[in-house]
């Protein structure tokens, strides 16, 4: 019985699900930008086009988001889920060792990429983690997510030793298979929630049948309010969230893909771009547990209103570099403010609307999150292909962090609370 492991059984959830958003990060963040220019160049397509495959990716994703939501709920749902999105994810990668015209890689990348993003990385993570862990939420949830940062550090420069190697095309076939041997197996050990498997969430043991008594310590964690998915479309919370994400998500869709030809459009070489990709994934690591460990006892909503501000801050440094001392000094920056985001997103959500519908809430936000995000690779794109500058691109991201801050501060948590699934009414939002 998993009850009985030396080790509360979150910890391996968070492993698993840590693996999945490295590899999901690697893939469908950094790893692209490594092969823009040698597929460019092969094949003759514009970065618009190349691009077009991750608002593809977006578009296809947020429409089945709704669907999948409630399965991430399911005691079984995200365990299948995640295995078919690993497999399905590691044989597209496979398939684009064989494209010669854009509408595959966009098949490929963008729809069958959707389809298994959906069931893996920070989605899962988003989802799961907060199910298994309440007390300790910020924590965990960060740690879960640090994946996706650090496969800035893990993936860029061995990928472009690969593509210089034997080719972009032969580098995405081993990713490929990199990806089924990896995410495959480890996705079997997913288990929905601790109450699956006779546990409570932070590591409580769930009380005998036998023995009506109160809890205490651990136990108490579970006591946390949520809301059903119609519930919380019900809440003016819900929909302020819903706006300042969206806002958000359409500038870092077209934000951080663009860094590596960006880096070497304004005279770095590849191996520096890498680098300086890596040492921003290590800082953005670390923000993910700085701020979620904030987060702990704090108020989410007055965290990610200063974690705004300050990305928008340090987006207009990346105007001025010039140098390669300014420019690692925007990473480290940069890591450390806009990766705050990406952990106080989820748990501004889950706090706000509690853990037993947490998927289904989730679900029904995607589909404006990723279509607002699709709009972000082809505006950049197509604005780069325009002028031949990333300029006025990036002061266009700084204002959208600028007006996703005034729409979360204007965002409280709801006011009408009701009870769920196995919760009690619990304290107010932290």
């Amino acid at each position: 019985m998993l009850r009985r492991t030396p080790v509360f059984y979150g910890w391996v959830i968070v492993a698993v699900i840590f693996v999945s958003s490295l590899f999901a990060g690697g893939i469908g963040f950094w790893g692209i930008g490594v092969f823009v220019k040698p597929m460019e160049d092969d094949l003759g397509w514009s970065r618009t086009a190349i691009f077009t495959a991750l608002s593809i990716r977006a578009f296809v994703g947020g429409g089945l988001a709704p669907f999948i939501g409630p399965w991430l709920d399911s005691k079984h749902g995200p365990r299948v889920l995640a295995v078919v999105g690993s497999a399905m994810m590691g044989l597209s990668l496979i398939g684009l060792r064989y494209i010669d015209e854009v509408w595959q890689f966009h098949l490929l990348y963008g729809v069958a990429g959707a389809l298994s993003m959906l069931a893996t990385g920070p989605n899962m993570a988003q989802v799961i983690v907060p199910k298994w862990f309440v007390q300790r939420r910020g924590r965990t949830l960060g740690i879960a997510t640090m994946g996706t940062p650090l496969a800035g550090v893990l993936f860029p420069i061995p990928l472009q030793w690969v593509v210089s190697t034997v080719g972009w095309r032969e580098a995405w076939f081993v990713l490929g298979i990199a990806t089924i041997a990896v995410l495959v197996p480890t996705s079997l050990l997913i288990r929905t929630r601790p109450e699956d498997v006779g546990l409570l969430p932070d590591g409580g043991a769930a009380p005998d049948a036998s023995k009506q008594r109160a809890t205490t310590g651990p136990t108490a964690a579970a006591a946390e309010r949520s809301l059903t998915r119609s519930e919380a479309l019900r809440t003016r919370s819900f929909w302020l969230l819903l706006l300042a994400v969206a806002i958000v998500g359409m500038g870092i869709q077209g934000f951080q893909p663009n860094w590596f030809p960006y880096f070497q459009d304004i005279g770095f070489s590849t191996t520096i771009a890498a680098a300086a990709i890596a040492v921003y994934g290590i800082f953005a690591a670390s923000a993910r547990l700085i701020w979620g460990t904030l987060a702990e006892g704090r108020s989410v909503r007055n965290l990610i209103v200063a974690q705004a501000l300050m990305t928008a801050a340090v987006i207009v440094m990346l105007l001025y570099v010039n140098s390669a001392a300014l420019l690692f000094a925007y990473v480290v920056i940069q890591g450390l403010t806009l990766g705050g985001h990406f952990i106080l997103q989820p748990l501004i959500v889950a706090n706000y609307f509690g853990r037993a519908h947490l998927g289904a809430v989730r679900g029904i936000m995607r589909p404006f999150l990723t279509f607002s995000g699709a709009a972000g690779p082809i505006v950049v794109a197509a604005l780069f292909d325009a002028t031949g500058s990333y300029r006025t691109a990036f002061m266009a991201v700084i204002g959208t962090w600028l007006l996703a801050a005034l729409v979360f501060l204007l965002a409280p948590p709801p006011g009408r609370q009701v009870r769920g699934p196995r919760d009690v009414p619990a304290q107010k939002e932290t």
